[in-house]
């Protein structure tokens, strides 16, 4: 390669990295929630033994000039989501709709209350847009941020001891949120409907809230976004309604380098078939929805960052557009809850 050539190809090189990175650090403005309700957010620390940190959304009156807090939400004095590297979203650019801690709306007695459960490695505040959007509609939601520091995805027991271990911790948070509906400094204090509760959550969260579901009988339903399942419903199925809202992997080609890669998928979307299907057969009310061209991601407020990657691919087709998904997600949401916990 010339000296020239050389110039050239760093220069694109940087120039390529440099229009990465400015566009990591656009601000971002999350959908306005379509719901009657403003949204409030609380986060509370936690209990060493007893719970894990929790962020939750509510309803609230809607206020003129209510300066909505910060995306990344901060709790015992850091912040809940490690900002990623300098190649990735910005997350301080990112500015949501949720009040801290405002009083909840006092349009109604009591709010039903879903806990949700994220994805391996992500934070429940990364699911705001949908987070939002339920509050927004009279939900209470309670995501939980889970404990990376135990237990593996690295084989079948492995995952199913995780998913497990995580399903009662799940069922604990109900506990938590019977405290803090007692305590009245909380913002949600005595507004909170517990004696039935949904459960949901995304990825590996999916499967922790139908395995928590199927063992606690004060959970009215489950719904699983996208996640591979484990534990003991897979064989015995539940009495309990559950939905599964499925996204469309990429599926690698069949040319030489990808097909390793291509077998794995393979194998991995044969064991959800096997797993999932076992649930569905062995469960009389549950069911499954599809939403092709979705992916797995775009469950979270991934489908609003700047991802110049899925722009090729809406160029090329095969892939859904991330938001009209993520609206698609939250219709179904909330249906099911509204259907389930009879709002």
């Amino acid at each position: 390669m010339t000296r020239r050539a050389l110039f050239a190809a760093v220069l694109f090189i940087g120039g390529l990295l440099g229009l990465f990175w400015w566009g990591f650090n656009q601000p971002i403005d999350l959908p306005k929630p379509t719901g009657t309700f403003g949204v409030g957010r609380a986060t509370y620390a936690a209990i060493p033994g007893k719970s894990l940190p929790l962020v939750v959304w509510y309803p609230i009156d809607e206020r003129a000039g209510a300066t909505p807090a910060p995306y990344n939400p901060s709790i015992a004095g850091r912040l809940l989501d490690a900002q990623p590297d300098p190649m990735e979203e910005n997350l301080s650019s990112i500015h949501g709709n949720a009040v801290a801690d405002a009083p909840i709306s006092a349009t109604r007695a009591t709010y039903s209350v879903l806990v949700f459960w994220p994805g391996y490695g992500w934070q429940p505040s990364r699911y705001a847009i949908l987070a939002e959007e339920l509050a927004s509609n009279g939900y209470v939601v309670a995501g939980v941020s889970p404990d990376y520091n135990t237990g593996s995805l690295a084989d079948t027991v492995s995952a199913r001891q995780l998913v497990e271990r995580w399903a009662g911790q799940m069922i604990s948070v109900v506990a938590r949120l019977k405290s803090l509906n007692a305590d009245r400094s909380r913002p949600v204090a005595g507004r909170l409907t517990l004696t039935r509760v949904g459960f949901f959550g995304h990825s590996t969260g999916g499967a922790v809230s139908v395995q928590a579901c199927s063992v606690y009988d004060q959970c009215a339903g489950a719904i699983d976004l996208d996640g591979s399942v484990y534990g003991s419903v897979v064989a015995r199925g539940t009495s309990k309604p559950l939905l599964f809202i499925m996204g469309e992997a990429y599926r690698p080609p069949d040319l030489p380098g990808f097909r390793r890669s291509r077998e794995t998928f393979d194998s991995s979307a044969a064991r959800d078939a096997r797993t999932i299907g076992s649930i569905l057969a062995h469960s009389p009310n549950s069911s499954r929805v599809v939403i092709p061209g979705f992916r797995h991601a775009f469950f979270t407020d991934e489908a609003v960052f700047f991802d110049p990657f899925a722009g090729l691919a809406n160029v090329f087709g095969g892939q859904t557009d991330a938001l009209n998904g993520l609206d698609n997600v939250a219709v179904n949401v909330r249906a099911f809850f509204d259907r389930e916990l009879k709002l």
